[in-house]
This record gives structure tokens, C-alpha cells and sequence, in this order.
């Protein structure tokens, strides 16, 4: 009789033991399930690794507010060179960003159809600050400003609008790219290597993602282009909005 009771007891044992490893995985499947809907795919340590590409000072910035349970403010700004609507690279970029790290980033797009004089003549700087972005990925006017400002007067501008974000908000971080490339320019591509050199003078991350279109003497990059070359076409968002994802969400 012992015996049975002693088995009986170790049976209740076992059963005890599954019963409470089954709802301890159970309740930790559900608690990775409300992680990954609040935070993006991976919860928060892989989202760390996706942002490995980022300025250092930004991805600090990120890891701190992930434990805060606060979004990373990133603002995409540019001329109207960058496009608009669902099929323009900014709201590719957007969309990626969304669906990778859910509510840890919030992504806001400015756009201008101003020169960078303009810009600053109507105080659009303003609207860079009360934005309190962490991150700015910005495209500093330089094909709007081709043939009609000169590059110093560009790069003074470029100077005026950083300075002024900053000095409100100490902590943004500024990325820059220049606009799409054009077939066969002269000047322009000049310009877009005095931005590329600004950036590196000024420590500020430079996103060259001209190495992923075509040559600027090759024909094919034609079709990359609008008809009036004043921004890309379908294809050239595409490739665009490919290498500005890559730089934000590293997948290696």
C-alpha cells in the first residue's frame, strides 16, 4: 500500500511540474507577443543590432530610451528633389522603419520647395527644432540651389541651419545625403563632393548612396530620373529608399 501511495504521489509530482513549466511557457509566449507588438520584430536587444549603423551618439540615444520605454525621433528633411506620396523613398524608408522597430521610432518627413536661402529667409529651421528629432537625415538643397546659389553661400547655409538645431536641441544628431544624382552634370556633381568633404571636415555621417545607382555617364540612369530630372523616378526611389533602409536597419 505504501508503495502505490508513493507512486501515486510522485505521478502527482510530475504532473504538478509540466502542468506549471506549460504556463510558465505559455505566459513568457504571451509577454514576447506584446514585446515584439510594442517594439518591432525582435524586442529590444536585436532592435539594438539593427541600428549598429547608426552615429554612435544615436545609437546610445536609442538604447537609452528603449529601457525608458520612450520613441526615437527621426525626421527625414529635404527639398522637393526627395518626392512625395506612397511611392517616394521617404515614405519607403518610413514604412520599413515602422514595421522593424514598431513604437521604438517615430519618423516625421519635411519637405521643401525652397532653395536653402529660402529656407532660412522663412525661418523653416524653426520647424527642425520644435520637431526635438534625435536623429535629422537631411538633404541640404544643393540641386535646388545648383545654377542659382553659390556653393559658399550654400555650405554658410548649411552652416546657419545645423548650428541653430543644435543650439536648441544639443543632443540631435545630423546625418547628410545629397539628392539624387543627374546624367551627364557638370557642376552638380562638384557641389555634391564640396558636401561630402563639408561632412567629413565637421565629423557629420555622410550617406554617399550615389555608389548604388548608375554612373552619372551612363545612360541608364536615365531612367532613374524624372522626366525633368527634378527628382527620381519610380526605379530611382526604389533604390534610393534600398540604401537609406540598409543604413537604418542593419540586417547582417
Amino acid at each position: 500500500m505504501r508503495v502505490v501511495l508513493t507512486f501515486l504521489l510522485a505521478i502527482c509530482c510530475i504532473a504538478v511540474i509540466i502542468a506549471g513549466s506549460q504556463h510558465w511557457n505559455n505566459r513568457s509566449f504571451d509577454l514576447r507577443q506584446n514585446q515584439i507588438k510594442e517594439y518591432g520584430q525582435g524586442g529590444t536587444d536585436p532592435l539594438l543590432n539593427y541600428a549598429s549603423n547608426w552615429p554612435k551618439e544615436s545609437y546610445q540615444q536609442f538604447e537609452n530610451l528603449l529601457q525608458k520605454k520612450k520613441p526615437f525621433k527621426i525626421q527625414i528633411a529635404g527639398s522637393a528633389a526627395m518626392g512625395k506620396g506612397e511611392d517616394s523613398w521617404p515614405e519607403m524608408v518610413e514604412e520599413e522603419l515602422i514595421k522593424t522597430y514598431g513604437k521604438a521610432v517615430e519618423v516625421k518627413i519635411n519637405r521643401y520647395d525652397l532653395n536653402s536661402l529660402e529656407f532660412i529667409q522663412q525661418n523653416k529651421q524653426k520647424e527642425l527644432i520644435d520637431s526635438f528629432a534625435n536623429l535629422i537625415l537631411f538633404e541640404p538643397f544643393f540641386l535646388k540651389n545648383n545654377g542659382e546659389i553659390a556653393i559658399e553661400d550654400t555650405l554658410l547655409s548649411l552652416d546657419t541651419i545645423i548650428n541653430e538645431v543644435k543650439q536648441a536641441n544639443p543632443k540631435t544628431v545630423f546625418v547628410l545625403q545629397p539628392a539624387h544624382p543627374l546624367f551627364n552634370a557638370n557642376y552638380y556633381p562638384l557641389q555634391v563632393e564640396e558636401l561630402k568633404q563639408y561632412a567629413e571636415d565637421n565629423k557629420i555621417p555622410f550617406l554617399n548612396h550615389w555608389k548604388a545607382w548608375p554612373d552619372q555617364q551612363d545612360e541608364s540612369l536615365i531612367a532613374y530620373l524624372s522626366e525633368d530630372n527634378n527628382e527620381p523616378s519610380k526605379k530611382g526611389h526604389q533604390i534610393w529608399a534600398e540604401f537609406i533602409t540598409n543604413y537604418f536597419i542593419n540586417k547582417e
